[in-house]
């Protein structure tokens, strides 16, 4: 799914950076479960978005669960678009399932 992410995505990037060539692009951000709750994505989003404003350029990131995603919009991120991947061959959580519902990714 990482090459059809990166196609699907490249048009939302577009349409949300407009002219922006330079911008901070977060990738990939987690916790482990157990440490949820802690504010530790906070705390680094929070980070690179003091960075970003200090250099005046965006940033971009892509949301692939709904707790995520959540977490993005009460740091002021808004979407741009709604994105589904593996249609008929993933499940919600990303693991192969023929006819599965897809992955939600939120741009």
């Amino acid at each position: 799914m990482a090459i059809e992410t990166a196609g699907l995505t490249e048009g939302c990037k577009s349409k949300a950076l407009e002219n922006d060539r330079n911008y901070h692009y977060i990738l990939f951000l987690g916790t482990s479960p157990s440490t949820r709750g802690q504010g530790l994505c906070s705390k680094l989003v929070k980070h690179y978005q003091t960075i970003a404003s200090k250099e005046g350029v965006p940033i971009w990131l892509e949301a692939a669960t709904e707790y995520r995603w959540r977490l993005y919009l009460k740091l002021v991120f808004v979407t741009v678009e709604e994105l589904k991947l593996g249609v008929e061959r993933a499940a919600e959580t990303g693991r192969h399932c023929k006819g599965g519902e897809a992955v939600t990714l939120r741009g």
